[in-house]
């Protein structure tokens, strides 16, 4: 399971192919199960997808996608919300729930916290929310850094997915070593820190991390941890 896509800020559309082959290359990863059929929603300078989760030990969490065609928004989630109930008690009065997801109490969330609505998101979790309207895609991981989200940037597009092997089966990635990150590995022995990995052209989205994308170009990052909003706020460049 997980999500996947492509953000064009050059006035290109988003490669469609592209996303899927992210996504087939993560159902092949998987120890188990047969395929599914992926979600993508295309919004034309940008597209995003998802796997669907099989039943089994990982239902708990799971890879969920939410379109709202009134507000032009589309959202893919990959994880859980520990506090979905409560936040469903919250926002009931302000958001019409249809459906029990998680997917659909991130959207609520939005609908009332705007770029803040990852500061009250609990649980483990990476997303990537569309807002067509704003011309504006947004990417989160949860806290702790439980699901991760690999990034690569080039040629005014940027990709992104759960796995490595599937952001890996797009085209045009640099896969060169990045040895200082490689030193890291081996001195430490541990997980290379976000944002770096030890491949050149792909990065880590770092934990409790919000990225604002806009269809211009610009970028920007917000952190968020426990209650408050970690002062970690400023541009991260362009596309």
């Amino acid at each position: 399971m997980g999500i996947a896509g492509e953000v064009s800020v050059r006035g290109a559309w988003a490669d469609t192919a592209s996303v899927d082959r992210m996504i087939q290359a993560m159902d092949a990863a998987r120890d188990a199960g047969g395929p599914a059929d992926p979600g993508i929603c295309d919004w034309g300078w940008v597209a995003v997808g998802h796997r669907p989760t099989e039943t089994g030990e990982q239902a708990g969490a799971t890879a969920q996608s939410m379109l709202d065609e009134r507000l032009g928004w589309c959202l893919m989630f990959d994880g859980r919300l520990d506090n979905g109930p409560d936040l469903r008690v919250d926002l009931d009065e302000c958001f019409p729930f249809r459906s029990g997801s998680d997917a659909e109490v991130v959207l609520a969330a939005y609908h009332r916290w705007g770029e803040h609505f990852v500061d009250h998101l609990q649980g483990v979790f990476a997303l990537a929310l569309v807002d067509a309207p704003r011309e504006k895609v947004l990417l989160a991981r949860d806290r702790q850094g439980t699901r991760l989200l690999y990034l690569s940037t080039g040629a005014g597009r940027l990709r992104f997915a759960s796995t490595l092997p599937g952001l890996l089966a797009a085209d045009g990635i640099d896969t060169s070593a990045d040895h200082a990150a490689l030193k890291h590995d081996l001195d430490h022995r541990s997980m290379v820190p976000a944002p770096r990995t030890i491949l050149s052209g792909v990065t880590l989205l770092p934990a409790a991390t919000l990225r604002v994308l806009e269809a211009r170009g610009r970028a920007r990052d917000r952190g968020f941890h426990d209650d408050e909003a970690v002062p970690r706020l400023g541009g991260v460049g362009r596309v």
